[in-house]
């Protein structure tokens, strides 16, 4: 029996039966069992036991599973069509398709607060051409190569990270194709 049963059990019989049938070790028992306890805490009495046992029966049954109607009965009743077990649905965020670069002329812009390694990208990197992802790595990675960008992580990496910061100063436009 489970501990849902046993709690709407325990609650049809009410408090004076289960003190009149049950010794004091099995008012201990069922308390263990309610509430998934090892040990019973020590009661004065049969009936402040079943007092306890009653309490934590009402709390196990407030939390008891509702069964929940499988999807195509409600569909059914709000008139929908059934939905195909074979369809696979998508969870979390949608994958971001690829992305284009366009960089803009940084003159009149304040970008010498902007980190030095940023401003490397920013002054090596062609402007006024539309770039896609694979040929602004190629760049990226040519100036680590040619020493214009100092790092020791990954190249790429360090443009992404400097990425937002170069499109809330204007001179970086990014979209999704």
């Amino acid at each position: 029996m489970d501990r849902f049963e046993l709690a709407k059990s325990c609650l049809d019989k009410g408090l004076d039966e289960l003190a009149k049938q049950h010794s004091m070790a099995e008012l201990q028992a069922l308390f263990c069992r309610l509430v998934k306890a090892p040990q019973a805490p020590k009661f004065s009495d049969k009936k402040c036991a079943a007092k306890r046992v009653l309490a934590m029966a009402t709390e196990v049954s407030k939390s008891a599973p509702v069964p929940v109607p499988e999807l195509n009965e409600v569909f059914g009743l709000c008139g929908l069509d059934p939905v195909k077990p074979d369809v696979k649905r998508g969870r979390g965020r949608p994958k971001a398709g690829p992305r284009t670069y366009y960089f803009l002329d940084p003159g009149g812009k304040n970008v010498s607060t902007l980190p030095k390694q940023a401003r490397m990208i920013l002054d090596h990197v062609v402007h006024g051409v539309e770039l896609g992802e694979d040929d602004l790595r190629e760049q990226v990675y040519e100036l680590a190569a040619d020493g214009k960008l100092a790092t020791k992580q990954d190249p790429w990496r360090i443009f992404l990270y400097y990425r937002a910061k170069l499109i809330a100063r204007g001179v970086l436009r990014m979209q999704y194709v």
